[in-house]
């Protein structure tokens, strides 16, 4: 079974969502801020939640890299060669 580049947007969408509420999660509960909504900034500044946050952002990194040389090769590809 062959899993299509069509999911690969809403895998990075689900994934930035999870990557924010498992770090606001942490922080909470290890007690990290005292408001009930920090910023994103403030969810990141602490080890452990800092670690999740970064290796997170790494992998939204890599999987919108793949995606847009993916739709780069596709516009490449319908185009003709002009020689």
């Amino acid at each position: 079974m062959e899993i299509g580049v069509k999911y690969l947007p809403l895998m990075i969408l689900l994934l930035l969502a999870s990557t924010v509420c498992t770090t606001l999660l942490l922080t909470l509960i290890k007690k990290h801020v005292t408001d009930s909504l920090p910023y994103i900034s403030d969810t990141g500044t602490l080890p452990p939640e800092s670690c999740v946050f970064g290796q997170a952002l790494n992998v939204l990194w890599v999987l919108c890299m793949y995606n847009i040389m993916y739709i780069c090769y596709c516009i490449e590809e319908e185009r003709p060669l002009l020689m």
